[in-house]
């Protein structure tokens, strides 16, 4: 049982399926998942003690066997601090789940998250290595390897993006046993991708920092959820600026990617006893979207 407190953490990485495995999990009996889906309490809280009733109201049945807050800010290290220290003390039974994805498919729907949520980016070729949160955030290894030195290998799931889309039914057993529940509520979820990147267009939101204001918040948590969720749409169907040229990657900019990374994927790839080889060195095709080709080069105004 989970005594009530949270006992499941999908901890990242940022763009790489946490929401699509979080929607699969809200949808099994013994799991609750935080609502917010990132709670992004130990990240934001000075102190992990002050605050836990809040923390603990995002989770609507804490009667439920697994208790999961899906917070990918949770390995954003060094941005935040160690916070696997913090989770330690709050509850030393927590187990974790990280998925990794191909770094420059990562780098480049981060990129363009950035965008969308409102932050002024630059061109992508100045951009990644102007600013480190892309890079850093890619460190795989880096990220996840003190949780595993704090909680030991055996409480840390590390599955890779490609198999959940691709190698469901095996991944999502994979994450059942890990969490000891029965696989086939699981299996009998909808096969959607949540926030799917792919595709050569996407869109900016003007209102997106709007909404995460903090003196809205409060007004925020006055109204019902449903009320929300309905002016939300509205204002988001209205202030959709024009619709940009999805993002590639020059070969310049992915052959010093790969020369950032590759003691980072390195490293990751003994952890995972996977071959990672197809990480470490970049091709042109690698960050075309899936669904649709284009031969031209996007780039983002900001």
């Amino acid at each position: 049982m989970s005594n009530h407190l949270v006992n499941l953490m999908i901890v990242g990485a940022m763009k790489c399926g946490t929401s699509t495995l979080a929607n699969v999990l809200r949808g099994h009996p013994d799991i609750c998942v935080s609502s917010p889906k990132e709670a992004h309490y130990f990240n934001r809280v000075a102190d992990w003690r002050d605050e836990l009733d809040r923390y603990h109201s995002c989770f609507e049945d804490r009667t439920r066997k697994i208790l999961c807050d899906a917070t990918p800010g949770y390995t954003c290290y060094p941005e935040h601090g160690p916070i696997w220290q913090d989770i330690l003390e709050y509850n030393p039974d927590t187990k974790f789940i990280y998925i990794v994805r191909n770094p420059f498919e990562r780098i480049v729907s981060h990129y363009c998250h950035a965008y969308q949520r409102g932050a002024k980016v630059k061109a992508i070729e100045t951009e990644l290595f102007s600013n480190p949160i892309f890079l850093q955030r890619t460190r795989y290894y880096q990220q996840i390897q003190p949780y595993i030195e704090t909680f030991g290998r055996d409480n840390v799931l590390l599955i890779q993006f490609d198999d959940l889309i691709k190698k469901r039914e095996s991944c999502l057993r994979q994450v059942a046993s890990f969490i000891g529940v029965e696989a086939e509520p699981l299996l009998n979820q909808p096969a959607v991708h949540s926030n799917a990147s792919t595709g050569n267009h996407f869109r900016k939101a003007k209102f997106d920092k709007f909404y995460r204001n903090k003196y809205l918040q409060g007004f925020r948590d006055l109204l019902p959820k449903s009320i929300w969720k309905r002016v939300k749409v509205l204002t988001d169907y209205i202030a959709k600026k024009p619709i940009r040229i999805r993002p590639q990657l020059d070969q310049a900019t992915g052959n010093r990617i790969a020369e950032l990374l590759h003691d980072d994927i390195c490293q990751l790839e003994r952890l995972m006893e996977v071959d990672l080889s197809a990480w470490k060195t970049f091709t042109a095709a690698t960050t075309e979207p899936s669904s649709s080709r284009n031969s031209g080069k996007g780039s983002v105004e900001a």
